[in-house]
This record gives C-alpha cells, sequence and structure tokens, in this order.
C-alpha cells in the first residue's frame, strides 16, 4: 500500500494537521483568579433615564413622550402641538402627520403607545 517513508511523511502531516488545530485552544488566555470580595453591581444612577412606558398618544404630555426611544423635546413639542391643532388621534397612523415621525419610527414606538 503505502512505503514505510510515504507512511512517515502522512503520518507527519496528519500529525501537524492536528496540532494546528489545537494550537488556539492552548494559545487561549487562563482566565483570571480573583481573589477577594466581589464589588457590588452599581445602582441605578439618578441620572440614568427612567425606562420608556405604555403611554396613550391623546393624554401624554411632552415630557412624558420623550422619555420613549427616539422622541426628543423637538419632536415631543410637535405631537402635543399636532395634536391640540388637528383634535385626537383616532389611531396610531395618525402620527404619521407630525413632522419627524415616518413610518420606521412609527414601527419602533409602536409598543410604547396606544390610542383608547
Amino acid at each position: 500500500m503505502f512505503t514505510r517513508n510515504e507512511a512517515v511523511v502522512l503520518v507527519a502531516a496528519c500529525a501537524a494537521v492536528l496540532v494546528g488545530l489545537a494550537l488556539p485552544w492552548f494559545r487561549a488566555s487562563p482566565r483570571p483568579v480573583v481573589s477577594g470580595t466581589p464589588e457590588p453591581l452599581p445602582s441605578p444612577s439618578s441620572t440614568a433615564p427612567p425606562a420608556p412606558l405604555v403611554v396613550s398618544l391623546n393624554l401624554a404630555t411632552a415630557e412624558e413622550l420623550e422619555r420613549l426611544p427616539g422622541i426628543g423635546p423637538v419632536l415631543a413639542r410637535r405631537i402635543v402641538e399636532d395634536r391640540a391643532r388637528h383634535g385626537q388621534y383616532t389611531r396610531l397612523e395618525d402620527l404619521l402627520r407630525v413632522k419627524g415621525v415616518g413610518p420606521k419610527k412609527l414601527d419602533r414606538l409602536r409598543p410604547y403607545l396606544r390610542v383608547p
């Protein structure tokens, strides 16, 4: 089948491939040893923004709207002004008439808004 020299070369090549595949595992840095008492996790600071809530689009103040992701002070004011000018929203899609609210932003806000 193989001559002795061919078998030695074949075994050496297989061994080199196996070592090459296993080498990255051995190069991984060891896990650090931690001693002493662990530090407590940081508590939420008062400067962190509060978590978004589900708000009524017809009752929310500009400040409440600002707490929603993607709505800043200018857009919150536009929403409140649009509601005052055109009346209450009857469906979430009515929000598209506000400058700065497009289909993508509306889809991101859907989980946080409701219209009674």
